[in-house]
């Protein structure tokens, strides 16, 4: 039977996808809890509480806000448990009702928001212990919550199961302009937890990554390798490296041979691994076809404001013209080109364009690139790109390749040309995920001495 109030109806833009329409999860459900609580509060505030009572909206306002950030924790608890199994490790509950079936965490029947969040809190740290910095942005907020409305109670009901009025001790008044500002912060910092803890499992996948050891953990490990000089060195730094970091022999012994297979840790301990495809030779060659077909790098921007027949000459001469030097240029490596030149190519210049994450996606693409058997259209798409040189060289630098992006900038004397060097220089401007490279930062200069 049709339910008379839950049902589709006109116009349909006013209909909610809910259910199986659609892919719905506490985050969703957290967004929709969270906007009505702003909506209310803004409500409140523009008519200056003459219309819209604080006295009597107070109550709905708190309540969406409080079960937004119970389902948002609770969301966020659901991607801790997949990190934890990509890492090989289990997530503990303690005194709190929290139960596991299945070797699964389940805090759906859980309410109790201080419950929710020690347990987030502990298993997060113990996992990875980046995760203290976004902690530390939002866990007074979390307290203070907690203290008034443990349970999600205070705000449904006048009184309490107790028979005790709840909102006594706290002065007799609440500010919607503080809650809304306060509100405000602390959902911006929800959102980085939520992205942050993406940006963590993307990481755990990455093949560099098993043995329950983290990224950052071989980051570490590789700069204690840095400077060894003996055998008796490396011996004694074997020693010392597995009481720092609490691992087996058998699991540093695995570090160390992915630490020298990786492009971004091989050269702090003095390894270095060759480009993908192409070598550094053919790499100058390329690029010194493509400077001298892309010499607007050296000049001012002129725009032209007419539009008449001889222009569309020009245009059309100058088309027919690239075309010629872009055939005198695969008649020129014709000898040298294949696949595998084409995707290293390819792969760095893609490695930065998409955003520079993790130096296993520089692999992954050259992999990918060299499922193609056409080489030629493979070249030819990544040489005509406009940004193919500024690309190309901040990969080589986030790669470990400073010195050969040194000599192509001397070499072709940009520093004469629009190309922002600075920029080129410092990669951190082409990084995709921010928030997990500003807390790896801090994290490394906390724990590198």
């Amino acid at each position: 039977m049709l339910n008379t109030i839950f049902r589709s109806g006109q116009p349909t833009r006013l209909n909610a996808c809910v259910g199986n329409n659609g892919f719905v999860n506490y985050f969703d459900y957290a967004e929709g809890f969270s906007l009505a609580a702003k909506a209310l509060l803004d409500k409140v505030i523009e008519d200056n509480g003459i219309q819209t009572s604080p006295d009597y909206i107070i109550y709905p306002i708190c309540f969406n806000m409080r079960h937004s950030i119970e389902l948002r924790l609770k969301g966020a608890i659901e991607e801790l448990i997949k990190v934890a199994e990509i890492a090989n490790k289990k997530l503990e509950h303690d005194k709190y009702s929290i139960c596991t079936q299945s070797g699964r965490v389940n805090i759906i029947y859980v309410h109790n928001i201080k419950a929710i969040w020690d347990f987030f809190k502990k298993n997060a740290l113990e996992l990875d212990e980046r995760y203290k910095y976004i902690i530390a942005s939002f866990e007074k907020h979390i307290n203070d919550i907690a203290n008034i409305d443990p349970t999600g109670q205070t705000f449904r009901y006048p009184i309490s199961k107790a028979s005790k009025k709840h909102l006594v001790d706290i002065g007799g008044l609440i500010s919607c302009q503080v809650l809304r500002n306060e509100f405000e912060e602390l959902h911006n910092n929800l959102e980085k937890l939520f992205y942050f803890t993406h940006d963590i499992l993307d990481e755990y996948q990455l093949s560099s990554v098993n043995d329950a050891i983290s990224r950052s953990t071989l980051k570490l490990i590789a700069i204690e390798f840095s400077n060894i000089k003996s055998s008796d060195d490396f011996k004694e730094t074997k020693i010392l490296a597995r009481k720092r970091f609490n691992i087996s022999p058998r699991k540093l012994d695995s570090a160390l041979e992915r630490i020298k297979s990786h492009y971004e840790f091989a050269p702090i301990v003095g390894e270095k691994k060759p480009l993908l495809g192409i070598s550094e030779q053919q790499l100058i060659e390329v690029l010194r076809h493509w400077v001298m077909q892309n010499r607007q790098i050296f000049e001012s921007s002129k725009v032209s404001l007419s539009w008449n027949d001889s222009t569309t000459v020009n245009k059309f001469e100058k088309i027919s013209s690239e075309s010629k030097r872009k055939l005198s240029v695969l008649c020129e490596l014709k000898e040298t080109l294949s696949i595998e030149y084409a995707a290293g190519l390819g792969a760095l210049f893609y490695f930065s364009r998409d955003g520079i994450d993790y130096s296993e996606r520089y692999s992954d693409l050259y992999m990918s690139d060299l499922k193609s058997q056409e080489a030629t259209l493979t070249f030819s798409h990544v040489f005509e790109k406009s940004t193919l040189l500024e690309n190309v060289l901040v990969s080589l630098r986030y790669l470990g390749f400073e010195i050969l992006a040194e000599k192509i900038i001397d070499d072709f004397d940009l520093a004469t040309s629009k190309l922002q060097i600075s920029k080129i220089k410092d990669t951190s401007y082409y990084y995709k995920n921010l928030l997990i490279f500003e807390y790896t930062q801090r994290y490394m200069e906390e724990t590198k001495g």
